[in-house]
């Protein structure tokens, strides 16, 4: 997830977007919010579980795990906390990512997120049992708070059952925030928060449709950035880097 890379797909997207942007705000444009370029001291890395042990059951018939992703996908707060944040498709100007993100393929679709500090998102990475957004700048919310790669996906357990997720890499973007979270944990506590809800809906949503579900514990890392420019600067490995830091 660290070294996460957006397709040139996406890429494209986003400098055409920039270009047609720039005529009306040659400041505020489109673009990606890469790890490497944030201020955030530490780097989160975060692993929020749910494991499944029976798919639940809707319209008489119980769904697949693809199925329960998309269903996840395409209605993310009603599996959240809404007082921590909600998720709507891109709108702003000429832009409406509704009909994208509510496709077969949402590949390339932005999400606007509705929080405290707002932010904007684009699915970067898409396929049946999992989809990945990245951080971006855009006109209608400028930075992002954080930067970096967050995934939601479904595998197959060696049991039989699945194992429902969130997990991100991202570092606090700005200076201030990222002292602010220093002295108070303010921004990633609240993003922990979140994700905690998501797994808790989730348990009870399948729960109560005839299958079986249970929370699991949470794997969250932040250890210093240092770190992990030693492993864009080639001096350790990626195993390496993970072990030190217990990241999946």
């Amino acid at each position: 997830m660290g070294r996460y890379q957006a397709p040139q797909s996406v890429i494209n997207r986003l400098l055409t977007l920039d270009q047609q942007y720039s005529i009306y705000n040659p400041i505020f444009r489109y673009h990606l919010m890469g790890i490497i370029d944030a201020n955030g001291k530490v780097i989160n890395c975060d692993y929020f579980p749910v494991k499944i042990s029976r798919l639940p059951t809707i319209n008489g018939r119980q769904v697949t795990a693809s199925e329960l992703l998309a269903m996840f996908r395409k209605d993310i707060n009603g599996y959240i906390n809404t007082a921590k944040a909600t998720f709507e498709p891109y709108k702003y100007g000429s832009v409406d990512d509704e009909t994208l993100w509510n496709s077969a393929n949402p590949l390339g679709a932005m999400l606007h997120i509705n929080m405290l500090d707002d932010g904007t998102v684009i699915v970067t990475e898409f396929n049946t049992d999992r989809f990945t957004v990245e951080t971006a700048y855009t006109p209608k919310d400028f930075e992002h708070p954080v930067s970096g790669n967050r995934r939601w996906g479904v595998t197959a357990d060696a049991d039989g059952g699945y194992t429902f997720y969130t997990m991100g890499v991202d570092r606090i973007t700005l200076g201030l925030p990222d002292l602010l979270n220093k002295y108070t944990n303010f921004g990633f506590s609240t993003a922990d928060r979140l994700w905690g809800s998501l797994q808790e809906k989730m348990t009870a949503k399948i729960n109560e449709n005839g299958g079986a579900a249970n929370v699991v514990a949470p794997t969250i890392s932040r250890p210093d950035y240092k770190l992990v420019k030693d492993v864009i600067d080639g001096t350790i490995s990626i195993e390496t880097f993970k072990q030190k830091i217990g990241c999946k």
